[in-house]
């Protein structure tokens, strides 16, 4: 039996978050070819620190699970307590044909090159973005310590192990760091298709539906703007708002300072039923966050329920190859409201085709993730053969 351990800080159901979704309806696809699936991660969930989900085995490691601080940046605490867990914990991860890592937050990929010296077991990374100047923006003087850091990973990981971008956009930029072509691998995000076209839209009708957690770099405030610009224009919008986060009160207090708290429907967190169904209610969904790793979940989960994206162009926002233009969203190059309401005035004009909707699901389809799982396999079978071990069928 082929056996893979997946390490990652959180991991889904128990945390979510893009990442940690995205190894998660990988390995499903792995469990159902076989394989032994194992996951190293904080220990989050009340009970026994090994927990069986799904097919999966998780393995809960003691440390710091106040994953963020005040201001909504990462925890130095937390990042390092992961990478000393890794080291420390007690599992053979020479004994897995596969290692796969999530990039965040670093620590445990150090951890793993002190215990997978002389590198038998093939090690990938999911390298999901790179921040560059920005590490200096997000941690200030100790974001110098970062960016050394992410130049050190991506030049040793695509040597002595593999990096798996999630955007071609992402792969241009890790080769700016240096980082050898030859070990980097594209694989977009997927989405789950069957799970979407199985949930009917809930009642009611919304313009605008924009969903995930709610901090600065997702920009929602801008939403709340370019409804209240289309108002003063005699246009009255309507949105729902889902997920939760450090910012959802003070966009609440907003949305009630510029008179448009009527047109928009604050839902927090919601179930993944819940969630399809407010999607699908709406014509268009907005995304103006400036900080999405190239490739989003989010954006192919709109699609798969008929929606046209709505996106701003930035370096480290949505890579704009994802999107066919005119068909399955915009992107606007003026990263403020009034660009983002010309934007989705724009799509809501021509989201009136069902042929739009249809060209969006249809688009959605390609990105299933049985077909991104399926490319993980191929790599890992490569790549282990290399190294002198078989992936068995």
């Amino acid at each position: 039996m082929n056996r893979l351990a997946l390490v990652y800080d959180v991991a889904y159901p128990f945390v979510e978050g893009g990442g940690q979704k995205r190894m998660y309806e990988i390995a499903q696809n792995f469990v159902a070819w076989g394989w032994d699936v194992h996951w190293y991660c904080l220990n989050t969930w009340d009970g026994d620190a090994v927990q069986h989900r799904g097919g999966i085995t998780y393995h809960g490691l003691k440390g710091y699970t106040h994953l963020y601080i005040g201001d909504g940046t990462r925890s130095r605490r937390a990042a390092i307590s992961f990478g000393r867990a890794v080291l420390l914990a007690r599992a053979h991860f020479s004994q897995y044909d596969v290692v796969w890592c999530g990039q965040w937050p670093f620590f445990h990929i150090l951890a793993l090159i002190v215990r997978l010296v002389p590198w038998r077991t093939q090690v990938i990374i999911d390298w999901w973005e790179v921040w560059g100047r920005h590490w200096i923006t997000y941690g200030g003087k100790a974001g110098f310590f970062g960016r050394i850091l992410e130049f050190f990973l991506a030049n040793l990981m695509t040597r002595a192990g593999h990096l798996v971008a999630i955007s071609n956009q992402g792969v241009r930029e890790t080769m700016a760091l240096g980082a050898s072509r030859n070990g980097i691998a594209y694989i977009p995000n997927g989405v789950n298709i069957d799970e979407f076209a199985a949930v009917p839209a809930l009642e009611g009708r919304s313009d605008i539906a924009s969903f995930g957690r709610i901090k600065d770099h997702k920009n929602i405030d801008h939403i709340v703007r370019a409804i209240a610009l289309a108002k003063a224009r005699g246009h009255r919008r309507t949105a729902d708002i889902i997920g939760d986060g450090p910012e959802l009160e003070k966009i609440k207090a907003l949305a009630s300072e510029m008179g448009v708290a009527d047109q928009i429907l604050f839902h927090g967190r919601v179930d993944q039923a819940k969630l399809i169904g407010l999607l699908k209610r709406a014509r268009i969904f907005v995304h103006p966050s400036t900080k999405e790793a190239g490739g989003s979940i989010t954006m192919l989960e709109a699609n798969a329920c008929g929606l046209p994206i709505v996106c701003y162009r930035h370096p480290l926002g949505i890579d704009p190859s994802l999107i066919r233009k005119g068909l399955t969203g915009f992107v606007v190059d003026e990263v403020n409201p009034e660009g983002l309401l010309a934007g989705m005035e724009e799509m809501l004009r021509l989201g009136e085709d069902p042929a739009i909707r249809d060209a969006c699901v249809a688009y959605a389809r390609e990105f299933d993730w049985s077909a991104i799982a399926g490319r993980y396999r191929q790599l890992f079978r490569e790549l282990s053969t290399s190294r002198g071990k078989k992936i068995e069928e």
